[in-house]
């Protein structure tokens, strides 16, 4: 009898470790990782006052936001609706600069930048994307992009 009890012992506890850390419950997944943009651009140039004009053209769809740069405040512009997010960088309370993110992955994208009329940035690419989880294992996968920076000069 005494045997047969420690055999029993053996025998649940090898069940209760092999069931450790295992559910038979699916797992939550959300696309909380995913909702990231998939592209990123930035300006590294201080900004002077004056109408930014961002034009973007992906996969021949193209897509412009307007900054507007005061002496004291920025108004930013960009049509509702669009896969395409324009924010400024602020260093010391003044505007720095600015980022654009996108939220779809075009496999060829013109970039230009005008202040009011004069080019700034011209920028033609073929974006190469990886995949991610972030979310976890099993919970699929993410596109994104590396960032990418660009710099001007006001001179």
């Amino acid at each position: 009898m005494l045997e047969m009890s420690i055999g029993l012992r053996r025998y649940w506890v090898v069940l209760l470790s092999m069931g450790a850390g295992c559910s038979s419950e699916p797992r939550d997944c959300t696309n909380i990782g995913c909702e990231l943009p998939q592209m990123r651009f930035g300006t590294t140039s201080d900004v002077a006052p004056g109408d930014y004009e961002f034009r973007f053209v992906l996969d021949g769809v193209a897509l412009t936001c307007h900054a507007v740069q005061g002496e004291t405040d920025v108004l930013f512009d960009c049509r509702d609706g669009l896969p395409l997010r324009l924010t400024g960088t602020f260093r010391s309370g003044e505007l720095s600069g600015f980022v654009a993110e996108l939220f779809s992955t075009p496999q060829e994208v013109s970039v230009n930048l005008t202040l009011d009329g004069t080019p700034l940035v011209s920028e033609e690419f073929q974006p190469s994307y990886r995949q991610e989880m972030p979310n976890g294992p099993n919970c699929g996968t993410c596109t994104t992009a590396d960032p990418m920076t660009f710099t001007f000069n006001l001179d």
